[in-house]
């Protein structure tokens, strides 16, 4: 059976677009929910989670306006999310067109129904497409339609445990070879405070704009918007890991008791999580750190922790403290969205080896027995995750209904901190696009900032190996940044030309910097084993820094053209393909190279050989000089004994050259001026 990761990530909550903001802001300990003005006056304490949602791209997604203005928002983000777990998998959304990848999409309570079904406006009711825009099916079926995929499409209501049970479909999907890959989305919209106020008549929401997880004070959570997508792949077929799926059940376990359907059985929960330890073969005393729901509601935090407390602490015999918190103290109550959002927090702390605090906690829940007796600890600061290869994870998550999930997850193997600096400390050109200017600038902002990883680079590379479509920007990045080594410009087709130099480009110890990039020294070994038997030494010429370096127009020839056929091959490994091509004097050889009229062999050998033909024939002696002036700035500058000047018209660089005449003067009176810059292929 195939161990299934999460490879991809995409998740937004107040305050961070994405899960490295998310993680910024659980780290410093950031009480995220605000003030709103959606609500209505008077109606509840309108404070709660805020994401935008008034963004979407339509045109981006190919979904006509008619459908995007009545579509429901928690779908909007959840496209977008999705999106983002692709690209962050590492992934070109068009590598997965027509693959097997599935789509398991989360929803929970839609508060957007009413706004045009039940206002009494018949005005809002002429367009049938509000039926489509409120479909809960949409959003996976529309993602699959969007990326073309050939899976299972899904949309899963498993009530505030949807999150985690769309994860489990998902999973067994692939374990079971139904799928190659999934995508598993939830997104909620706190719109109404209608809806706040009725789930605090069941003592679930709070009204005092704060969530106290498992404190003695706790009255509730305060509700919030959020959206989350995982992509999950085989292990083997994934470019990253954020963490290894390990087991995710969810059941409907009953009541506490009849008089109160929204309190999980106590017993039921106990027995539940009993099981999936012993299906998956896990032992609970490995659990490093557990996130549980932490509604803040504290008779229904009692129950939660009091079952995990007999059954994966005191029956596992656990000789140390469990670990417990929970990412509601921060960003409150997030619907279907709430399981994912605790796996996003325990990704924070595997990624940066530190567990966030779980904040507003001052005082035990005292019918929490195992917290009181310490057998339970709250994560109340900022504390070390210290995992070991048997290590795991745990989330605990609770519904509305009395059903319950968990998953467990294994540790990333790669573990915190893998910052590369690679023994070649060269830097790295990351190419890049972006729907705009003002997104291409952040892509800038986030590589540049990011430390040096060759690993995220590569995964970058891979990304953005294509044009993705509707991205109408591009750039590149030279990581690490030394100054203004940045470029953002539109995306339109520029030609690209290679130009060949001839004789006089060469410089001593030209080929000692490219040597470290592996495409130019394999080509340069291969060359220099041709030359090796002809008693030249290849890769001294193009390493040696002495005055002696060319001191020998043999080794001009043949330096320029290794040079010229190593650099075409490094052009060709990272895909430039180049419209035309221009090679003057002895760049006419790595011309013919990269035209295919050459084979390598064949263009070394044609440089050896010109060499050693300039160097067996007898040569009129000759001086040519590079002068930055012009024609009619020169000839007044010449000596009178020049007597042969060819007259053309210049502007601002010439070339003198002219043979030695064997006079009493021993002068070079014969000089061609030659404009440098009168070709008109040339110019700028």
């Amino acid at each position: 059976m195939s161990e299934v990761v999460i490879s991809g990530i995409g998740s937004a909550f107040s305050g961070s677009g994405n899960l490295q903001d998310f993680g910024r802001d659980l780290l410093d300990n950031k009480h995220l929910v605000q003030r709103t003005k959606r609500w209505r006056d008077n109606v509840f304490t309108p404070v709660c989670g805020q994401t935008p949602y008034e963004y979407f791209d339509e045109l981006f997604f190919g979904i006509s306006r008619r459908l995007a203005v009545v579509m429901d928002p928690s779908s909007k983000i959840g496209y977008m999310r999705g999106f983002e777990a692709i690209l962050d998998a590492g992934l070109h959304p068009a590598a997965l067109s027509g693959s097997n990848t599935g789509v398991f999409a989360s929803s929970g309570i839609n508060e957007f129904e009413q706004t045009f079904f039940h206002t009494g406006d018949m005005e809002k009711l002429k367009d049938g497409y509000i039926i489509m825009g409120m479909s809960r099916p949409m959003l996976p079926n529309r993602l699959t339609y969007y990326f073309n995929f050939n899976g299972p499409s899904y949309a899963v209501d498993g009530s505030w445990v949807g999150g985690l049970l769309g994860l489990q479909q998902a999973a067994d999907a692939i374990r079971e070879g139904r799928c190659d890959a999934a995508l598993v989305v939830a997104g909620s919209i706190s719109r109404y405070g209608e809806t706040s106020l009725l789930l605090n008549k069941l003592g679930l929401v709070t009204d005092e704009g704060v969530t106290r997880s498992f404190d003695a004070k706790g009255t509730g959570a305060v509700r919030s918007d959020g959206a989350v997508a995982l992509f999950l792949q085989r292990a083997d077929q994934a470019k990253r890991c954020y963490a290894r799926v390990l087991a995710t059940e969810v059941e409907f376990i009953g009541p506490r008791c009849d008089l109160n359907l929204t309190l999980p059985s106590p017993k039921g929960t106990r027995n539940f999580l009993r099981r999936i330890y012993e299906k998956h073969a896990i032992d609970p005393k490995t659990i490093a750190y557990l996130e549980a729901d932490g509604n803040g509601n504290r008779i229904r935090d009692a129950c939660e922790l009091n079952a995990i407390d007999q059954a994966l602490v005191q029956e596992a015999a656990r000789e140390s403290p469990l670990q417990i918190g929970s990412v509601k103290s921060n960003i409150g109550h997030v619907d279907c969205v709430n399981g994912l959002a605790a796996i996003c927090k325990m990704v924070v702390a595997m990624e940066t080896g530190v567990i966030p605090a779980t904040i507003n906690f001052q005082e035990p829940n005292s019918e929490a027995t195992g917290l009181v007796a310490g057998r339970l600890q709250v994560v109340e600061k900022n504390t070390p995750l210290h995992l070991s290869e048997d290590s795991v994870l745990a989330v605990h998550t609770m519904a509305l209904s009395s059903m319950v999930g968990h998953a467990v997850l294994g540790g990333n193997p790669r573990g915190p901190g893998r910052v590369q600096d690679p023994a070649d400390h060269l830097p790295r050109l990351i190419t890049f696009s972006a729907r705009n200017e003002e997104a291409a600038a952040r892509v800038v902002n986030k590589i540049q900032s990011a430390p040096f990883h060759t690993n995220y680079y590569r995964l970058l590379q891979d990304v953005f190996s294509d044009d993705i479509r509707g991205y109408t920007y591009r750039g590149y990045v030279i990581c690490p940044s030394v100054g203004n080594d940045t470029l953002v410009a539109p995306l339109e087709k520029r030609p690209v030309w290679f130009v060949y130099s001839g004789m006089g480009s060469q410089w001593a110890g030209m080929g000692t910097a490219l040597m470290k990039i592996p495409v130019f020294a394999e080509t340069i070994d291969r060359l220099h084993a041709v030359l090796e038997p002809r008693g030249m030494d290849l890769k001294a010429i193009l390493t040696e820094t002495g005055p002696t370096a060319f001191d020998n127009i043999l080794k001009s020839f043949v330096g320029i053209t290794a040079c010229q056929v190593a650099l075409t091959n490094v052009l060709t490994a990272v895909g430039v393909v180049p419209e035309g091509m221009v090679g003057h004097s002895a760049g006419e050889l790595g011309c013919a190279y990269a035209d295919g009229c050459f084979t390598e062999e064949q263009a070394i050998l044609a440089a050896f050989a010109r060499g050693k033909a300039s160097n067996a024939v007898p040569l009129i002696k000759g001086k040519m000089a590079a002068i930055g002036l012009g024609y009619q700035d020169v000839l007044p500058r010449l000596p009178p004994t020049i007597d042969n000047v060819h007259e053309h018209t210049f502007r601002h660089d010439t070339v003198i050259n002219g043979h030695k005449y064997h006079d009493r003067t021993n002068q070079w009176p014969t000089v061609l001026v030659m404009d440098m810059g009168s070709s008109p292929l040339l110019l700028p």
